[in-house]
């Protein structure tokens, strides 16, 4: 990577100036009769030249990660309709929709090793409702995805770098995805920061609108 741009939650954007490495990623995926399962594990060893966390100058480390994510949906409720409409394909979507609530839960942890001797280490959780309207089936209004999802986060250490600080221990995020007509569909996504104890309590992390 040379000059980077990372987004960081509220420290804003942060440059990676140069960096080069090398990743193992795995994805595994399995389903139980109501809930579907995602893991992903990934580990590397790599070079940064980025922003240091305290000072406006570029540190130059290797960083060592490992890094692990559970996905779990579970659905509380599905919509009843015909078997065949369910496998029907709208013109307006590449793939079957099935309305219905889901519940969503995201574990995820990190461990970063420095060459200075520093480590960072996370534990967090997001978990919440995923509701499902409509199935493109109507040429406008017929889908909207709105999630709610709260994340809490446990940290130890603390990383040399601004781009892989974990910051932003308690959040709230919303996600709404809506059809507006045919295949047009906007989706947005707002993240705030929701820890009283922090001094960034109330700023916005994230805000997309696509």
């Amino acid at each position: 990577a040379y000059r980077y741009k990372s987004w960081n939650g509220s420290f804003g954007r942060s440059d990676i100036h140069t960096a080069y490495g090398a990743f193992v990623d795995k994805r595994i995926n399995w389903k139980a009769p109501k809930t579907n399962y995602e893991y992903r594990f990934r580990t590397g060893l790599a070079k940064y030249q980025a922003e240091e966390l305290s000072t406006e100058t570029l540190g130059n480390l290797w960083r060592a990660s490992i890094f692990n994510t559970l996905d779990i949906s579970h659905t509380i409720y599905k919509v009843k309709s015909n078997p065949l409409r369910v496998k029907e394909l709208s013109p307006y979507s590449i793939a079957p929709i099935e309305p219905g609530l889901l519940w969503k839960t995201n574990l995820n942890s990190s461990f970063f090793h420095y060459e200075d001797g520093s480590s960072q280490s996370s534990l967090g959780i997001s978990l919440g409702p995923q509701l499902t309207l409509g199935n493109f089936q109507r040429p406008f209004l017929d889908f909207t995805k709105i999630s709610i999802m709260p994340g809490y986060t446990i940290k130890g250490g603390e990383s040399p770098f601004r781009f892989d600080s974990v910051v932003d221990l308690q959040r709230l995020s919303f996600q709404l995805t809506q059809q507006v007509l045919g295949p047009l569909v906007l989706s947005g996504i707002y993240d705030i920061n929701i820890d009283q104890s922090s001094g960034q309590y109330g700023k916005t992390l994230n805000s997309n609108l696509a």
